[in-house]
């Protein structure tokens, strides 16, 4: 990654270099997305279904600020430093700005419409169907690391840009936040136990 993929060295604002702190953060919400699928206590969920109430958006709120300030922030403190010695600090801040609201985005993304209880549901191996969907999550892996990597010496060349790309982020995640909190966790309940597919239980109960 310390190769440019233009004609410039590691030193310059172009290629991998740029690409980076997306391809990071990505395997880093991915990991953490597919994590939250597996029990870590499974018996720790009982007391949350007894007392279940409309308010479920508060546990999945929580899980994307502790994403976001136990993952997202120490990550991008490190690359801040480790491109303020590279660059300049001033660029390096803009970059990391950039990246970490697409970073945001692509947690609200994963985390879209997510119904298990974290860390504490049941799991079924198998439920993502990565040998169907594998093209799929590459071409929006591929998409998520080049289409950002194009658009960012946009703003690299006026830091001022920002502030109207923060201000669609913010709109956008106002928007998930009211959809979630107001209208998809008010309509459906907290999913607890991962149940098998409907085809899978009609083929054991038919052999």
């Amino acid at each position: 990654m310390f190769v440019s993929t233009g004609k410039f060295f590691w030193k310059a604002q172009a290629g991998n270099m740029l690409s980076l702190p997306l391809v990071l953060s990505f395997f880093l919400v991915l990991g953490i997305r597919d994590a939250t699928n597996i029990p870590l206590n499974l018996e720790a969920n009982w007391i949350f279904e007894m007392t279940e109430s409309p308010r479920r958006w508060s546990y999945f709120s929580a899980l994307r600020k502790s994403i976001f300030v136990f993952a997202l922030i120490p990550l991008y403190l490190l690359l801040f430093v480790f491109y303020g010695f590279i660059w300049n600090w001033t660029t390096s801040g803009v970059h990391g700005l950039y990246d970490l609201a697409l970073a945001v985005l692509l947690v609200e993304a994963l985390f879209f419409q997510y119904m298990k209880f974290p860390f504490a549901c049941s799991y079924l191996p198998g439920k993502s169907k990565l040998y169907i969907f594998w093209l799929v999550y590459v071409l929006l892996f591929l998409g998520y690391i080049f289409i950002p990597r194009w658009i960012e010496p946009y703003f690299l060349a006026r830091p001022s840009r920002l502030i109207g790309f923060y201000g669609v982020i913010i709109l956008i995640i106002a928007g998930l936040w009211l959809y979630h909190r107001y209208f998809f966790y008010e309509k459906n309940q907290i999913l607890y136990e991962d149940n098998p597919e409907p085809a899978l239980l009609e083929l054991f109960h038919a052999t």
